[in-house]
């Protein structure tokens, strides 16, 4: 296979999986970080919740944004604005939804979520390897070079995602119509879906960001996120009409954003008060809880609710 026979997939997936391993560079050096800045978890904490309250702000115009400009377009002009985090859950799932057969998508989004777990586990032994070995500095300067690394691969000629085209629909008086009230976009559907995704990210905010330094103090974490995360994108995708996924994902994913601005003060307080112990156990709870909402989820939901919502 030539290099620009390069698949879609693989490139969403690779670049899904650095977007985790930056998002885990702050993360991975915690255990080190307090004691080279002189201050403590809280302080710490508060670095990943700003950014997730950045995210949140601009996550869900960007979504409508895709929809209307394009997933490569807004993945480029948002890379030179800084905020591309932002941009990745609607313009990734936008891609793949585009581009992927329907009877494989959720293969296709199981491969998208495990690339990007794989690049959070990757973290901690790639950057504290570098921090411990060489410098910590330089664990910051291997993330970044990475992510140049990866730009390569997505800027192949001829490639999968260089080979995307947005996708028109025509838009129905109807629904149209519906998307001047204000009502649906605090719809039951769009209601659930995003406090799923709250509390899937609570979990992960525990086990990711703060099970190394919880190990540190003797304490392992849960892994029954496992169970979760893989359908999680399921249900979002299935109520989302054709050409809309970016403002559906746009939307939804912000309650991970809202739990990622939550989490890391809430375990961070944890961790300086010496009870590495409750961060495992609130992170089973919230687990058992996005289970329950998982469950009320499959039993309650109607695709034309959230297609009215955010058409």
């Amino acid at each position: 296979m030539s290099i620009g026979r390069i698949g879609l997939l693989p490139q969403v997936a690779t670049a899904h999986r650095v977007s985790h391993l930056h998002i885990m560079a702050l993360a991975a050096l915690f255990p080190v970080l307090p004691h080279f800045f002189g201050v403590g978890y809280v302080e710490l904490g508060l670095a990943p919740s700003i950014f997730n309250i950045i995210t949140a702000l601009v996550q869900a115009p960007l979504g409508f944004a895709v929809d209307h400009y394009g997933a490569r377009r807004l993945l480029m002009a948002m890379a030179m604005a800084g905020i591309t985090n932002a941009v990745y859950h609607p313009a990734n799932y936008a891609l793949l939804s585009q581009e992927i057969n329907p009877a494989h998508i959720g293969k296709a989004f199981s491969v998208h979520t495990f690339a990007g777990v794989r690049g959070a586990a990757i973290a901690p032994v790639f950057l504290l390897g570098i921090a411990t070995a060489i410098d910590l500095r330089l664990a910051f300067v291997g993330a970044a070079l990475v992510g140049f690394v990866v730009l390569v691969l997505l800027l192949v000629p001829g490639s999968g995602q260089a080979r995307v085209t947005p996708v028109r629909i025509a838009v129905d008086p109807a629904i149209n119509a519906a998307s001047t009230r204000r009502l649906p976009l605090l719809s039951q559907m769009i209601l659930t879906l995003t406090l799923l995704f709250v509390l899937l990210n609570l979990s992960t905010s525990a086990i990711k960001k703060f099970s190394v330094a919880a190990l540190m103090q003797g304490q392992g974490a849960t892994f029954l996120t496992g169970l979760i995360a893989p359908s999680c994108d399921m249900p979002v995708w299935a109520a989302s009409p054709k050409g809309a996924e970016g403002k559906t994902f746009g939307i939804v994913s912000t309650g991970f954003n809202i739990g990622g601005a939550i989490g890391p003060i809430v375990f961070g307080w944890m961790l300086d008060q010496r009870h590495p112990n409750t961060i495992s156990w609130a992170s089973s709870l919230i687990v058992v809880l996005a289970l329950m909402q998982e469950w009320y989820l499959a039993k309650s939901r109607t695709p034309t609710q959230l297609l009215v919502a955010i058409k």
